[in-house]
């Protein structure tokens, strides 16, 4: 029974570091995404106020660049992120199979039980009815 439990606790702790991998993955899209809409307000901004003064350039540009900037490291982190989120569902894959067999083998081991005290019960029974017959 305690490696029943440990099992389920291992599973569960998996399946939480699996959702932490996803909600992870989200929050970098969801980051992207945002930067993107700020992108393009910006560049829309810059072409509808054609010609901007000299500072309100310099900073557009910066902002762009920055941008620019964030969203190649967003998408590095998007894809180690994706690759962390495939590890951990491989993982959990990995310990639901654990879980089965070891649930298999403790159920085999319990039928495997029971049929050493059926026999326990049966061996004596049977001898017991041969010594009747020969008794006769």
């Amino acid at each position: 029974m305690s490696s029943r439990n440990s099992n389920r606790r291992m599973l569960s702790v998996q399946m939480q570091v699996k959702k932490l991998a996803e909600w992870r993955l989200i929050k970098l899209q969801r980051q992207a995404v945002d930067l993107e809409d700020e992108w393009q307000r910006l560049t829309g901004f810059i072409e509808r106020e054609a010609p901007l003064p000299a500072l309100c350039s310099i900073h557009a540009i910066k902002r762009l660049a920055a941008i620019t900037q964030s969203l190649a490291m967003l998408k590095t982190e998007n894809d180690r992120q994706r690759s962390v989120l495939l590890q951990e569902c491989q993982r959990l894959r990995r310990a639901e199979k654990a879980a089965e067999t070891v649930a298999i083998g403790e159920h085999a081991k319990m039928i495997s039980c029971q049929i050493e005290e059926l026999t326990d019960i049966a061996v004596p029974r049977m001898a017991q009815g041969s010594n009747k017959v020969v008794n006769s």
